[in-house]
């Protein structure tokens, strides 16, 4: 008995460690519950275990190392969906002329599926946009193909411009001076002047001479102002016909310099004929989608899963028909946030449906949702599981919607050794240690590398072989 002790007393030197209950019986080192390490003087543990070996002992539990599964896991709740869904409907209201097929049909991309009677304003819209196009075109190849003589009518038009300008620039200049010579002006000043006097040695102003000389006075005097100088009026006129002038050239100069820099094309009505034509592209390829619409054509392969009417029966633009790709199925799982640790990309699944009472189908973690969803005051993590059919005997009896039972698998391990999870005692920092059975029934404190641990076993990775006795204490784990 004092060797034992002596080797508990080691143990506990070299290793200060809190060790949990254990029991000595006949020949059978047992440490004591409650003996703590940290503050430990070893000769009165050793005196303790001594005096507890000559008491009543309690009886303690045992269990085998074995070989078995362990996984690390959380359940959760879905429903099976489809990744691949089309939902179609016509382009505008009318009556269905021809469906080709009824639910359950599978269908390939491109399939005709159904039609309704063709609008006339839908026709006369793909010939008006079709019209408009064939307009914005040509618009768009007489710039392009008229460069030349685009260049040469502007390169004529700003010489034409400059020549007028500078007519008018004449012209302007002129009102400065007078408008007849001066050898004709000084006649007409003379004969203004001889005027002047006839009329000023009439006082008689009722005669018949009198108004023959006023007449003669007024011609005089009209003569002379007409071509000693241009009037007010003509100056302005003459102003404003220059300034008319001047801006025509300007802008005939500037058109030609881009042409001219541009090869003959106008690069602004080049742009506007470009966005002219575009537009009527994309008018026309709505309208011609309009007019497909009224057909309805599969995008994917799949099956029908619903049609919403009938031959014969109106129909608007709302969905008409769902198909979907029965191939590519998933699950919309939820799961409690205390649990979102174990829905991660990647992760594991095992899926069971309620009414599948026998089938079960495996799955990968495809897509998380990056918010948390309340229901009836619980906080869920939601998220996408990729399901595995192929091969499996039940996957033709998969319908969508079905209700799904999940179990997420965090980490697993096949044909690996355990223990009781009663058995560990850890020793802190990622440390465990279990207390061996020997044969007689002495125990041995053994530190162990564990791996998984579950709410009932832990994975031994080493320490322990199979088929060993560990204590688990006060605990029974038979049942």
């Amino acid at each position: 008995m004092s060797v034992i002790i002596n080797k508990i007393t080691s143990l506990f030197n070299k290793n200060k460690l809190f060790i949990p209950l254990g029991i000595i019986s006949a020949g059978v080192v047992l440490v004591g519950a409650g003996i703590a390490v940290g503050v430990f003087n070893p000769a009165q543990q050793a005196s303790a275990i001594q005096s507890q070996a000559t008491s009543t002992v309690p009886e303690y539990y045992t269990a085998t190392v074995t070989r078995g599964d362990i996984e690390l896991s959380a359940t959760g709740s879905g429903t099976l969906v489809s990744q691949q869904v089309a939902e179609l409907g016509f382009s505008t209201s009318g009556t269905v002329k021809m469906l080709g097929v009824k639910p359950g049909d599978i269908v390939s991309i491109g399939d005709v599926l159904a039609e309704i009677i063709t609008s006339k304003q839908l026709e006369a819209d793909v010939a008006q946009c079709q019209l408009d196009v064939l307009e914005a075109e040509q618009t768009l190849n007489a710039l392009q193909n008229n460069a030349e003589v685009n260049l040469a009518s502007s390169f004529e038009a700003w010489v034409k411009a400059k020549a007028e300008y500078e007519d008018a620039l004449y012209a302007s200049q002129k009102t400065s001076y007078s408008r007849c010579s001066q050898e004709t002006t000084t006649r007409l000043a003379l004969e203004l002047e001889r005027a002047t006097e006839k009329l000023e040695k009439y006082s008689d102003k009722t005669s018949e001479d009198w108004e023959q000389v006023k007449n003669n006075y007024d011609t005089s005097y009209a003569n002379y102002t007409y071509c000693a100088a241009y009037s007010e009026d003509e100056k302005t006129v003459a102003n404003a016909a220059l300034a008319i002038a001047e801006a025509a050239l300007k802008q005939t100069e500037i058109t030609y310099t881009k042409l001219k820099d541009s090869s003959g094309i106008d690069q602004e009505e080049l742009a506007l004929a470009e966005a002219n034509l575009l537009n009527s592209r994309n008018q026309l390829d709505i309208a011609l989608e309009n007019l497909s619409g009224t057909i309805l054509t599969s995008p994917i392969e799949g099956t029908v899963i619903s049609i919403n009417a009938g031959v014969g029966e109106m129909v608007d633009t709302s969905v008409f028909m769902t198909i979907a790709n029965l191939n590519d199925l998933a699950i919309e799982v939820s799961v409690d946030e205390s649990d979102l640790s174990f829905l991660t990309p990647g992760a594991s699944a095992t899926i069971g449906f309620d009414s599948l009472s026998n089938a079960l189908f495996t799955g990968i973690v495809s897509q998380v949702d990056p918010t948390l969803n309340t229901s009836d005051q619980y906080s869920l993590a939601t998220g996408t599981i990729q399901l595995e059919i192929e091969n499996n005997p039940y996957a033709n009896h998969l319908m969508l919607g079905l209700n799904a039972s999940v179990s997420l698998v965090a980490e697993q391990a096949s044909n690996t050794l355990l223990v009781p999870v009663e058995a560990l005692r850890d020793l802190g920092e990622g440390q465990y240690a279990v207390f061996v059975v020997s044969t007689t029934g002495q125990l041995t404190f053994r530190g162990v590398e564990v791996g998984i641990i579950s709410d009932t076993h832990a994975q031994i990775i080493s320490g322990l072989d199979e088929g060993e006795t560990v204590s688990t204490g006060l605990v029974s784990t038979r049942s």
